[in-house]
């Protein structure tokens, strides 16, 4: 939807306004800000660690401010394209271009079926 350059297939565009429309597209019931802990919930205790400070990452291994040095096999790196790029030598950082999200909120969750 963001997409000046109309590079996208539309049939990402359809798929989105599709959803939004069937109510299947939103945000989960305390906001966006839940999402880690909905992630997290279905993972052993302690293998997430959330508000932590980067300072370096490569594919096994995380150094953080807080904890030192922390061994991994995935890493889930939630922060903007810039300092992603900065942890992370190599990634291309998109130029990014405005958009205006518009939230409302709806007096009773969508009707199923």
């Amino acid at each position: 939807l963001g997409d000046p350059g109309l590079t996208t297939s539309s049939r990402c565009a359809d798929l989105a306004l599709r959803d939004y429309a069937r109510g299947g597209l939103c945000v989960p019931a305390g906001g966006s800000g839940t999402l880690p802990d909905l992630l997290a919930a279905s993972l052993p205790p302690g293998t997430v660690r959330t508000g932590v400070h980067v300072t370096a990452a490569d594919i096994t291994t995380v150094r953080t401010k807080e904890h030192g040095e922390l061994g991994c096999r995935s890493l889930l790196l939630a922060t903007g394209a810039g300092a992603a790029a900065e942890l992370l030598p190599g990634l291309r950082v998109p130029a990014f271009r405005p958009v205006t999200v518009l939230h409302h909120t709806a007096p009773a969750p969508p009707p199923t079926g």
